[in-house]
């Protein structure tokens, strides 16, 4: 069969020209259920009764006819809403030689599947050229033209969204000239750049604000959220977006008594915090354009050739000095700046001397750090001259400076380096002054033997609890109590709210006996799940193992409860049943390096894939099977990712093959052919398993694990027979 000028765009759609009424009896017996014809009707190619034909064969059939001699936005427009009305219907969008099909796909296709001008091109020019039409080259022009200007408007509202709220500056005038910059790079089909001063170093007022030299969460939560930003407009505008973060504590440092080894090792350890595809860093060597990989520079001496960008006048910081004197609001910029510097250092450290010296000097440093502030942006300007620039401090937000808000706190100008975040009773996570913090009663959270951050809790002898994050930036959050103090103590929505924010919790030696302590423990947290042998699944190696759960051969990563039969009255209410939570009880460890729990922070995985993949995977369904009558032995089908049931978040759900001789379990694809579907999974398995994604948890007699079985998979690591005696006790709710 060779239907006219035909192209397959996707298992949804397909675009052609006139088909015959055999090409249509094909076509509707191999899925298409939805025929759009857009092509007048014209004796010379179009067949009779085409409406009755495709209806006869059970497919749903519309018209709109286009004059071709005359094509417009209307018809661009009515086209657009037909194929969004049918998107979950397989369509053949049909003219008669797929000229207007293929114009109009195309400008659909940029505005709602991500497409490039490049790829909208590639496929006109497949099939017929622009040039040969004056009226649908004008149609296309016209189309572009309007696309720019709605993702210019678009791309102005998703940055907006991550601004903070500092009255109407911004809708009267901020966003004409956000709009106009952002235009700049879409007309050349480039990248919006960002620029971002900030992440300087930390507040040394470990008392009031901070409470570490290094980055903690704060920091996290700030560069996910730039991250997010760019991912947002991404989804809009496909070329994307790039953030550089220019880290300027050099320029400051020594006015706040920061000294170049701290700050140096706060800038480094920025580098490797979280997962982020589309930030960049730069520093003071990258505004004076010094070659990095030649010389080594210290503070001091990139703060001279900053200044000198700015000029090389001797009595330059004293004229600019006596123009702040005279200037109102200079003054008034400069009376911040001596409260900010008077309350950034610690004075109960300094002697009394020091003390007073540091008190008279507050002013001059002041006028100082104007000038030098001056100067940074002189710099970064000439530098970044074409960059839209985003800033921590406030303004009016009506250009060319937007104030970012870095947490999802939009009402306030707080960064992380000069405050603490604190995990809230509700669950959310917020960043507030150290001196605020300390007022809650709140518990230290670290990481590596570093403050990360605090956890609020119900009561003030909940306090001495002592947490620690196993996996940066949030992946896996141990428990140790006071010796006054029982598990049971800590209620299931406390324990549920740290498990859903750090996909596990290990509560050591909690001391279980009977697996019926077990169920009572995991009663309040919901529904317990009950198998035909009862709640809770002893997990333990048997000398004739069935399968690969209960013998000493590795169990594949995947989530709990995603192969039950279809019958399953669970299954019949809802396809895309599984647990919610899962605990884990370890009555029996296995030998040291033996029969590991590996656990997945699915989350990580999907930062690391990137939005874009991400966003392939969720119309990517994944055929798994495995004969194992407990499972059914019937084939289950996913999309690799899926939505949240409660919060529509983005879920990796993707289960591991195997081939076992214990059980096999084997994942195919309908959409893919083979090579590319291989290629797929190897890729998904690769990312579950990298070292920033996973964690492999050697238990010991006592543990107690909670699992977020939402945002996290889990398997096993073989054992030898020397662990035989490996026994896990599991329930789970749903």
């Amino acid at each position: 069969m060779e239907i006219y000028n035909y192209i397959k765009i996707n298992d949804k759609v397909a675009l052609a020209g006139q088909p015959s009424a055999h090409e249509f009896e094909v076509l509707i017996a191999n899925g298409v259920n939805c025929v759009i014809n857009i092509a007048p009707y014209d004796e010379r190619y179009s067949i009779e009764n085409e409406a009755e034909l495709v209806e006869k064969l059970a497919a749903t059939y519309i018209y709109y006819p286009i004059d071709f001699a005359n094509p417009t936005l209307a018809d661009f427009a009515k086209v657009e809403a037909l194929l969004l009305d049918n998107q979950d219907n397989n369509v053949l969008l049909h003219c008669a030689a797929n000229y207007r099909a293929s114009l109009l796909f195309g400008h659909f296709a940029i505005r709602h599947l991500g497409w490039s001008r490049a790829e909208k091109n590639a496929l006109i020019n497949q099939i017929w050229s622009l040039d040969d039409f004056p009226a649908w080259k004008v149609l296309d022009e016209k189309l572009e033209a309007g696309l720019n200007d709605d993702i210019n408007t678009r791309v102005a509202d998703v940055i907006e969204k991550y601004l903070v709220q500092t009255g109407d500056g911004f809708a009267k005038q901020g966003r004409a000239e956000l709009a106009k910059a952002i235009a700049a790079f879409t007309s050349q089909e480039q990248a919006v750049q960002l620029v971002l001063p900030g992440f300087p170093c930390k507040s040394p007022n470990i008392d009031a604000k901070s409470f570490s030299n290094l980055p903690d969460y704060g920091e996290v939560l700030a560069l996910e959220r730039m991250q997010s930003l760019c991912d947002d407009i991404q989804d809009i505008y496909p070329v994307g977006a790039k953030l550089t973060i220019i880290s300027d504590g050099a320029t400051f440092s020594d006015l706040v008594g920061v000294d170049d080894a701290i700050m140096q090792e706060y800038n480094a350890a920025l580098r490797t915090l979280t997962i982020t595809h589309d930030i960049q860093w730069a520093d003071l060597t990258d505004l004076c354009q010094l070659e990095k990989a030649n010389s080594e520079y210290d503070s001091a001496y990139l703060r001279k050739q900053l200044l000198k960008n700015l000029t090389t006048n001797p009595r330059a910081l004293q004229n600019y000095t006596d123009k702040v004197k005279k200037d109102a609001q200079l003054r008034i910029e400069h009376d911040d700046l001596c409260s900010y510097l008077y309350n950034d250092v610690c004075l109960v450290h300094l002697s009394q001397n020091d003390r007073d010296d540091y008190l008279a000097s507050i002013c001059d440093k002041a006028y100082e750090m104007m000038f030098r502030g001056k100067a940074l942006t002189h710099s970064i300007n000439e530098r970044f001259s074409n960059h839209i620039r985003l800033s921590t401090h406030r303004y009016d937000n009506t250009g060319p400076k937007f104030t970012i808000a870095l947490s999802a706190n939009n009402q306030q100008v707080l960064a992380p380096w000069h405050a603490v975040p604190v995990m809230r009773l509700n669950g959310n996570v917020e960043l507030m002054p150290h001196a605020t913090a300390k007022e809650l009663n709140v518990a230290n959270v670290t990481f590596e033997n570093s403050n990360w951050m605090y956890i609020e809790v119900s009561e003030a002898r909940f306090t001495a609890m002592q947490f620690e994050v196993l996996k940066s930036p949030r992946f896996g959050l141990r428990i140790n109590l006071p010796s006054d103090m029982t598990y049971q103590e800590l209620s299931p929505q406390f324990l549920t709210m740290l498990s859903q924010e750090f996909g596990f919790v290990l509560l050591p030696n909690a001391g279980l006996e009977e697996e019926q302590e077990l169920v009572e423990l995991t009663a309040p947290f919901g529904e317990i799940y009950q198998w035909q042998f009862g709640p809770v699944h002893v997990v333990k190696p048997e000398e004739k193992p069935h399968g690969f759960v209960h013998s000493i051969e590795k169990t594949p990563l995947h989530w709990d409860l995603s192969m039950l039969p279809l019958d399953h009255e669970r299954v019949i209410d809802n396809e895309r049943f599984y647990a919610s939570t899962f605990l884990l009880y370890c009555k029996t460890a296995a030998q040291p390096g033996e029969g590991q729990t590996t656990i997945v922070d699915s989350r990580n995985v999907l930062k690391l894939a990137g939005r874009k993949k991400v966003r392939e995977w969720q119309e990517t369904e994944v055929i798994y099977s495995t004969k194992m009558t407990y499972f059914g032995g019937v084939p289950r089908v996913y999309p690799l990712v899926f939505e949240h049931p409660k919060n529509s978040e983005l879920l990796l759900r993707y289960q591991e093959g195997s081939d076992s001789q214990l059980q096999t379990f084997e994942l195919s694809s309908e959409q893919l052919e083979s090579n590319a579907f291989n290629t797929l999974i190897s890729e998904v398995n690769a990312l579950c398993y990298d070292d920033r994604c996973m964690i492999a948890h050697d238990w010991q007699d006592g543990d107690l694990i909670i699992v977020d079985n939402h945002y996290t998979l889990h398997g096993r690591l073989p054992m030898t027979e020397l662990s035989m005696n490996r026994e896990v006790w599991r329930v789970q709710v749903i």
